[in-house]
């Protein structure tokens, strides 16, 4: 994968929601949707909200196509941003890589993917290039953001606000 040429800034409150929504269900994965702003190849996250229903497996996650919709709806009559895309989190071995799954489900050209590993705190514990990464009670992460753009995957530089 080439260098991003996308940046993507989340604020402290959707940072921690998405984190805490994928340590809450842990091992089972989350999933979330996020909403902002884009300025140029600078994505802004403002808000991240995770979906309550979904169907939770450790390798997969899922939600009814008429509740998401019915959420998304009501969101955007509250706040005052688009929808930017998705989040979801990754339990296993995996990482913070998309799988052929995740690829589907990201296809929408220019909407953000982005992915939260969580694993239980080892004594050493490894940071995966590339991804926001850090320690939450007895959990560690890494973050990382996918775009689809002109067909061609690109990870994101990732900040916090």
């Amino acid at each position: 994968m080439k260098r991003s040429e996308f940046n993507l800034v989340i604020n402290r409150a959707s940072f921690t929601t998405m984190v805490t929504s994928a340590i809450e269900v842990y091992p089972q994965e989350c999933l979330g949707v996020i909403f902002g702003r884009k300025t140029g190849h600078t994505f802004v996250v403002e808000y991240a909200f995770a979906y309550q229903t979904a169907k939770r497996g450790k390798t997969v996650v899922d939600i009814d196509r008429r509740i998401k919709k019915r959420i998304e709806e009501v969101l955007q009559k509250f706040i005052r941003f688009k929808k930017i895309g998705d989040f979801h989190s990754h339990t296993t071995n995996t990482g913070t890589r998309l799988s052929s799954i995740d690829r589907k489900d990201f296809s929408g050209n220019d909407d953000i993917g982005i992915v939260v590993h969580v694993a239980k705190r080892r004594r050493k514990s490894k940071c995966h290039v590339k991804a926001l990464t850090g320690v939450m009670g007895n959990f560690v992460f890494d973050m990382a953001a996918y775009i689809c753009h002109n067909s061609e995957w690109q990870r994101f530089n990732v900040e916090l606000d």
